[in-house]
């Protein structure tokens, strides 16, 4: 089954239960844009892969679907992405891009490191001035 079949079963049945996608959005704490992205088969406007497995099992279970209702249809979802996407390229996978506005995962990690060799640095040359001098003077 391709996402965009999965995201219109889903779609049909939110609308025959007559559930809003508010209702939806507050029950399963899903942004509302994934809802709809979902209910569209639209994969880029979804997150990580592991997140929308995560939202289509909440969002089916929440419309009732049974546990082996969920297992049959979503058996592929494993590799659902593959079967819509064409395959990167070389050059694309090469070239990830960060999105907009967010910072590196080690960011902080690296302030860190900076913050220490600074200390580091100004207890050296501390030291090496006073050093000199005989005498520690504050």
């Amino acid at each position: 089954m391709f996402f965009h079949e999965i995201g219109s079963l889903l779609k049909n049945k939110r609308e025959e239960l007559d559930i809003s996608h508010e209702d939806v959005k507050n029950k399963l704490k899903i942004p509302l844009r994934s809802i709809v992205a979902i209910e569209n088969g639209n994969l880029e406007e979804l997150p990580h892969e592991v997140y929308i497995r995560t939202f289509l099992k909440a969002y089916a279970s929440y419309l009732g679907f049974s546990t082996e209702e969920l297992r049959t249809t979503f058996s592929d979802i494993e590799d659902f992405k593959s079967k819509e996407d064409p395959p990167k390229s070389l050059e694309a996978q090469s070239i990830e891009t960060q999105p907009e506005g967010t910072k590196p995962k080690n960011a902080k990690f690296i302030v860190q490191l900076l913050l220490v060799a600074l200390l580091g640095a100004s207890v050296y040359y501390f030291y090496a001035q006073n050093g000199r001098s005989g005498s520690l003077a504050l």
